[in-house]
């Protein structure tokens, strides 16, 4: 795996309290206008049905001062998780990047501004075939500086034990392989828009509409999650997304 980029581990309600406090009410660590976000989901295996849990959130970018932010939601208070995810999924000023996650939805009446999803990416302007590309696909084809990297995170994926997401803290390895999600997912966007913001805001506006007309399909259709417990922190599930998405 590559070396990370600087990364802040979040495992307490005052260590987020003060990350929020200090970076307008945004889990992030860096000011960059374009940053890589990931949920990371329990693995379908983990007490089902709980298996939509989000077990981890990381945020980052790839510049070279830039750091990723990493909550371990067991540790974490959810609506203060929610509260900040929402304002950096609502912050128009910052681009955000995902990964196979169109097909989900935070139901915390957030309107997503400037989010796009890789995969929706790769179907607009590569295969309109391929609704689920892989991240070496997608990191092959947005740019050779990504191409390695996304290679690695899809290995150590395939490798890794549902067991892993259960521990607290979490394995430095599996940190790590976080961060390298991010920082995936920001090379693969600048492979294809490049790093000029203006022209980079004005091609990824169709697709920004497209991940969140998405995303709230997810919210409308999802089958409810009525008895996950308040203390964790959910997303709904379009069972119907394969057809409205497309």
């Amino acid at each position: 795996m590559s070396v990370p980029i600087p990364r802040q581990y979040v495992t307490s309600t005052d260590e987020l309290q003060s990350l929020l406090a200090t970076y307008g009410g945004k889990p992030v660590v860096s000011k960059a206008k374009v940053v890589g976000m990931h949920f990371q989901f329990a693995s379908p295996e983990n007490d089902s049905p709980y298996s939509d849990r989000v077990v981890a959130f990381v945020a980052g970018s790839n510049s070279p001062d830039g750091m990723a932010v990493v909550l371990q939601l067991v540790d974490l208070e959810p609506q203060q998780v929610v509260a900040g995810l929402k304002t950096l999924l609502e912050d128009a000023e910052t681009i955000k990047i995902m990964f196979d996650r169109y097909g989900y939805g935070l139901s915390n009446s957030v309107a997503l501004e400037n989010c796009v999803d890789l995969q929706l990416l790769y179907q607009n302007r590569v295969d309109p075939t391929v609704a689920h590309a892989s991240l070496t696909q997608i990191s092959s084809h947005f740019g050779s500086s990504a191409a390695k990297l996304g290679l690695e995170v899809d290995a150590f994926s395939s490798k890794l034990s549902p067991r892993a997401w259960l521990k607290s803290p979490l394995d430095p390895l599996v940190l790590r392989h976080l961060v390298d999600i991010v920082k995936t997912l920001v090379r693969c966007y600048h492979g294809e828009f490049g790093t000029g913001l203006k022209k980079c805001q004005e091609e990824v506006w169709p697709l920004a509409l497209m991940t969140s007309k998405c995303w709230n399909s997810a919210v409308q259709n999802s089958a409810g999650e009525t008895s996950v417990p308040a203390s964790t922190v959910t997303v709904a599930r379009d069972v119907t997304w394969t057809s409205v998405c497309q």
